[in-house]
């Protein structure tokens, strides 16, 4: 299977690099996560720790890259505050795991804790006390949990979800809305992305949505690019779910610097289907 890429055109680029969005500025990811706030208001100190794959792996981001936690030296303390940076209001226990049990993907890039428990604060982050760790046999899972009648905090993936590799999915793309994530998106063709109706329903201004390609990590910041026109389904109703489908018309097309997917034909097919519906069916225009 070939995959094609796609080399974003338009606004400030921080291509490679964590770009704040208070300030409008770039840092290097290995700043990202380092206890230091860099940005305005210090987003780039934020979920800085994760959950990833089947098996539900401790991450933390670390030098400027997803690394997984081995169980060397870990105790209940570090358990309560992983917890507590997760968004959960109580900590449960902590398991250690095989290494050769989890995907391979997590198996590389692994970190362990070093701290004297006797100095831990109420505002201290596991992340910053990590370093490098060249070998492990073991890694950690932790159990969280809520008060009854309580709910954790939102996080921006859903827990337990596959990581994505870089090029995996080069058609996907991200919607924002005033800098912030807002929905997800697919290429059809250079100037136009498809995304749901629900997502762009009552977005009046079009200056304040941007297209983020290449977007690999929420802690990324690829180039942005501004939309020249929204089209949702006519038929679409907010109460509803039938014709939940719109149309971003990008100002700039993108520029595809590899060969054709595999899935020519079906994507074909969408762009001719495409047609027929802003023809036809897609009568409102932003």
């Amino acid at each position: 299977m070939h995959l094609f890429s796609v080399s974003p055109v338009g606004l400030k680029s921080c291509s490679g690099k964590f770009q704040c969005l208070s300030l409008v500025q770039c840092i290097s990811r290995n700043a990202v996560c380092d206890g230091v706030e860099d940005c305005g208001d210090g987003e780039d100190e934020l979920n800085c720790v994760r959950v990833s794959g089947r098996s539900s792996v401790l991450q933390v981001f670390s030098r400027g890259s997803w690394r997984t936690v081995c169980s060397e030296g870990w105790d209940s303390h570090l358990g309560s505050v992983a917890c507590r940076q997760l968004g959960y209001s109580s900590y449960v226990n902590s398991t250690d795991v095989p290494i050769s049990s989890i995907e391979a993907v997590f198996q590389n890039n692994l970190v362990a804790l070093n701290i004297n428990q006797t100095g831990l604060k109420d505002n201290f982050k596991i992340q910053n006390s990590s370093y490098l760790s060249e070998f492990s046999t073991q890694i950690q899972f932790v159990c969280c949990g809520v008060e009854c009648g309580s709910r954790p905090a939102v996080r921006s993936r859903i827990v337990g979800g596959n990581v994505s590799r870089s090029e995996l999915v080069p058609w996907q793309v991200s919607l924002h809305y005033q800098n912030q994530h807002l929905c997800g998106g697919s290429i059809i063709s250079e100037r136009w992305i498809l995304t749901a109706a629900h997502c762009v329903y009552q977005l009046v201004y079009t200056g304040s949505v941007l297209i983020q390609t290449g977007l690999y990590y929420f802690l990324d910041g690829p180039d942005s690019l501004s939309v020249e026109k929204i089209i949702y389904h006519a038929n679409y109703r907010p109460a509803e779910i039938s014709y939940n489908i719109a149309l971003i018309k990008l100002k700039l097309p993108l520029s595809f610097n590899g060969v054709y997917t595999s899935t020519s034909e079906a994507l074909t097919w969408i762009q001719q289907q495409m047609e027929v519906y802003i023809k036809n069916s897609f009568a409102k225009n932003k």
